[in-house]
This record gives structure tokens, sequence and C-alpha cells, in this order.
């Protein structure tokens, strides 16, 4: 009977992460939806709604524009709304914005919409990770988390294959419909017993503890191990970022969401590492392709070009893609959690943009075959990074990790104490 109500908890755990990962079904629509989208926009006879070059650049680009205000905001709906009402929330700009996608009159509201629902996307791709981080065991809680990732890529091929048969605005209404879907079921969840806590609404986190490990679970000692992390976190100053066990965990999640734009059972680090090391060669690999090409000295290589595709997706669904995401939920303190989401995925559109507004630039300063190169520079680096400064994070609580930090910062005081104290005597 025990092991039947603990069952019980495991399948709840699915449920709530199954329903959360719409959010990123959500996410990997969206970001897909201006390629399928813009070829039909650029008929003339759209009249006022017809998009130039100049402006379908812009279409797409203002997704990752509503990805940095998303990331702006985001970090405060997370810390004051919660994990699930921000996931109840994120579906009004974004539907707000498929409203001004299928409905507007002229390219104006094809923007404003465009701008909405990278906004939508993002507070969405925050949460999702965060939310299932905090209700899961740890020995499931890198499996669920990744799920969200796939599910994304399950939202990248929901969009290509609806648009096969769908026009622009109709393809807005499928992610219309998910959404709405989002925001009902989300609604009958609990919220994380984490953040409950940190509001002091211990019965209500006592509950939905409750809810998600079974009812013959003893949840006594992991309610109070969060309770003890919560007693030695203090309201966030600013003050606060020159804390290593603060400062570091940040660091690291923006660095790895740059290496991400860039660039379970084996370990985080470790699918890191290795997904960095496939991705540097596969981008190297198409450099050689590209270079090959340009010189004229090979007719057909097309083979080399397919191998270095599937080997930079391969790997990037292997660790960067997923991993990255599962990192961030679990490295950063609870008390610091959203803020440093916020700048994280403010960091990771930023670094998109950049990547996006510049690269036309790049083909023609170092070539195509020196551009992919260059990304190729930037995985060995992002390997390089994870290898020194990401700890690993694999079947640990939340909580032993916060601990981590708290313990490396103490040791970092004490060796600087010692080297003061040694020169001192000299």
């Amino acid at each position: 009977m025990g092991k039947e109500k603990q069952s019980k908890g495991l399948m709840q755990q699915i449920l709530a992460t199954v329903i959360a990962c719409i959010a990123s079904v959500n996410f990997g629509f969206s970001t897909q939806y201006s390629s399928q989208s813009i070829p039909q926009l650029r008929n003339k006879l759209l009249g006022d709604l017809y998009l130039s070059d100049s402006d379908a650049s812009l279409f797409g680009s203002l997704f990752s524009v509503g990805g940095i205000i998303g990331g702006i905001i985001g970090g405060a709906c997370l810390r004051y709304l919660g994990r699930r009402s921000t996931l109840v929330i994120c579906s009004a700009p974004s539907v707000l914005g498929w409203c001004f996608i299928m409905h507007g009159p002229t390219k104006i509201y094809l923007f404003i919409g465009r701008t909405l629902t990278g906004i939508g996307a993002v507070l969405a791709a925050m949460a999702a990770p965060i939310y299932i981080s905090e209700i899961c065991t740890p020995s499931i809680r890198g499996r669920l988390v990744s799920a969200t990732f796939l599910a994304a890529v399950s939202g990248n091929l929901l969009c290509v294959v609806f648009s096969l048969f769908l026009n622009w605005n109709y393809l807005a209404l499928v992610d219309t419909i998910l959404l709405i879907i989002l925001s009902i079921t989300m609604a009958f969840l609990p919220e994380t017993p984490r953040w409950l806590l940190s509001q002091g609404q211990i019965y209500q986190a006592f509950y939905a503890l409750k809810w998600f490990r079974g009812d013959s679970q003893d949840i006594r000692p992991e309610l109070h191990e969060i309770e003890e992390s919560l007693s030695d976190s203090e309201e966030l100053k600013w003050s606060d970022l020159r804390q290593r066990a603060i400062l570091k965990p940040v660091i690291i999640s923006v660095m790895l969401m740059i290496f991400q734009q860039t660039s379970d059972y084996f370990g985080r680090r470790k699918m890191l590492i290795m997904s960095g090391i496939g991705m540097a060669i596969g981008h190297f690999t198409l450099g050689i392709y590209n270079l090959l090409i340009v010189s004229e000295t090979t007719d057909d290589i097309k083979w080399l070009a397919i191998i270095a595709i599937v080997t930079i997706l391969a790997s990037f669904g292997l660790g960067w893609g997923p991993v990255v995401f599962l990192s961030m939920s679990e490295l950063l303190p609870l008390r610091i959690r959203a803020f440093g989401s916020g700048v994280a995925m403010i960091a990771n559109w930023l670094t998109g943009f950049l990547i996006t507004y510049f690269y036309k630039d790049m083909t023609k300063a170092i070539e195509i075959y020196g551009t992919f190169w260059f990304y190729a520079v930037f995985s060995i680096v992002a390997v390089v990074y994870v290898y020194y400064l990401v700890p690993e994070t694999t079947g640990k609580s939340l909580e032993e990790i916060e601990a981590y930090f708290r313990r490396t910062e103490r040791k970092d005081n004490d060796d600087e104490r010692m080297e003061l104290m040694s020169g001192i005597d000299k």
C-alpha cells in the first residue's frame, strides 16, 4: 500500500511536469514561427501586411527583443507571484501577441505581436524548469527538467508540421489554443513548496509537498531541510552580489547561457563537456566544407556538410540544449533564483540577438568558414569553462547544492585570510 502511495506521488510529479512542459512547447513553437510565416508574409498581395527584406529581418529579431524584456520582468514575476502563477500568466502576453498577428490590419501589428510573443515565450522558458526542479525528488529531477528541452523541440516540429497545411494566421491560432490549455491546467496544480516556504506559507507548503511526494511519505525531513536552507537566506540586497556563494552561481548560469547561443545519466558536467567537444568538431568541419566550396578545390562534398550539421545538432541536443536550463534551475540559490534566472535569460537572448544581427557582417569580414571556426573556438572555451568552474549537481538536492557554494565561499575566505596573515608575518 505504501509503495502504491509513493508511486502516486511519482505520477503526480510526472503529471505536473507534463503540464508545465506545455510552456516549453509554446516556447519552441514561438521560436519556429518566424521561419514558417515569413515566406507567406512576403506575398505582395497581402497589401499593408506585406514584409520587405528589412521588415522580415525586423519581424524575426523582435522576438529576441521580447525575450530580453521577458527576462527583465520574469525575475520579478517568479519572485513575487510564484513559479506556478508565472506559468499561468505567461500566456497573457503571448495570446495578446498572437491576436495582434492574426487580426492586425498593418505590419506594425505584426511587429508588436512578435515582441509580445517573445515576452511570453521567455517567461514560460524561465518558469517551467524552475517549477519542475523545485517539485521533483533529486533522483528524477534531471530527467524531468530535461523534458522541457524535448518539449521545446516538439514545439519546433509542431509548428513546421502545421505550417504545411495552415497559413500564418491560423498557425498563430494553434499556439493560442495551447496557451489556453496551459493556463487552465496549471491553475489546478500546487505551487512549489520551496516558494511557499519562502513566503511564510508553511501549511500550504506542507500540503503541496505531501501532494508531490504521496500520502505515505514522511515529508518532515525534507521540509525541515528546505526550512533550514531558507533560514540561512535573507532578503536579497545588491550588496549580496559581492558574496561568492551568490555571485558565482549567477555568473555560471549567465556564462552557460552565452555559450549555449555560441556553441543525466553521465552527470551534467560530462554531458556539457562531451556536447561542447562535439559542437566544436561539427563547427570546425562545417568551416572546412565552406572553405573547400569557396576555393572550388572539390566537387561533390555535400556529405561532409550533412555530417557536420548532424554532429552539431546531435551534440547540442545531448548537452547544451537541455542541460543548461537544468543547471540554471539547480545552481541558483533559492533567494536569488528568480533574479538570477532573469539575468541569465537576458544574457541568453541578448547574445542570440547580437549573433543574429551581426551574422552577415561576420561572414563578410572573416568569410562564412571563418564564422563557423569562430563558433568552434567558442565551443572549446565553453568546455574549458565547464571543466574548471561548473560543479557537478547530479543526484544532489537543491539545498545540498546551495550549501556547496556556501562552503566554497568560506573556504576561499579562509584561504585569503591565511595568505594575508602569511604576508604580515613576512
